[in-house]
């Protein structure tokens, strides 16, 4: 029933919650503890968009006692990112850095990558939001560079999403053109542009626009067309 609720969640987030719901009480009838938290997991994102946040920490928070007592390191350390996240929405920025931290120990014991880069990217963007934008600058090269030792293009596009917020933070508009004009290129490539992060720096590039004016906009759009992925990836690695 897991996987109907992912598929239910693009249909409503009722049903995919009864679905998840059910899923969970089976799975415990069941004793079926691996799938259980993974019910928990889908529970809590559900309860995450929609803004409850105690709510999803809570169910987050089971599922991690679950992984500890199994000893699935992968699990653990995905349940303390999903807290970390929770930490970042309510603004609690020490507390979503030390899970995120904890969560990058594990997987970098586990040799994940994916997991690696997601974790540097949430604590570069932890640091961007306190305004530590060198240590912002740093950790999110690092996930770059890993993503580009195993060419994985969601990854990329989502560094260059990361590194355009920071550019932004810093008001250079014109590298956040850059970097966001080639994001939403990657992910017309992967024919994911109604992904939520590429609609998101859609939006970003339409308020850019509103600040600086058609003409500027377009310039800077014209001058992001005419460099390759290449260039731009070599200038967010400095």
């Amino acid at each position: 029933m897991n996987s109907l609720g992912n598929i239910a969640v693009d249909g409503g987030v009722y049903e995919a919650r009864k679905l998840f719901t059910e899923s969970l009480q089976i799975r415990k009838e069941l004793e079926d503890k691996r799938g259980a938290a993974s019910s928990l997991n889908n529970l809590a994102a559900i309860a995450y968009v929609q803004d409850v946040y105690d709510e999803a920490k809570q169910l987050f928070t089971e599922s991690l006692q679950i992984f500890r007592e199994l000893g699935d390191k992968s699990g653990i350390a995905m349940s303390l990112n999903n807290l970390g996240e929770i930490a970042e929405a309510q603004c609690v920025y020490d507390e979503a850095k030390q899970l995120f931290t904890k969560s990058l120990q594990i997987r970098k014991e586990l040799g994940d990558k994916w997991g690696i880069t997601g974790s540097l990217n949430n604590l570069g963007s932890i640091a961007k939001i306190q305004g530590n934008y060198d240590e912002a600058k740093q950790l999110f090269t690092e996930s770059l560079r890993i993503t580009m030792e195993w060419g994985n293009k969601p990854g990329i596009a989502d560094s260059l999403q990361q590194f355009g917020g920071l550019t932004k933070s810093e008001g250079d508009s014109h590298q956040t053109v850059l970097f966001f004009f080639h994001g939403i290129r990657l992910h017309d490539e992967m024919q994911a542009a109604n992904n939520k992060n590429a609609l998101e720096m859609q939006e970003a590039l339409a308020r850019i626009q509103e600040e600086i004016g058609l003409e500027q906009f377009e310039k800077m759009k014209q001058q992001a067309e005419e460099m390759s992925l290449e260039q731009v990836i070599e200038l967010a690695l400095g």
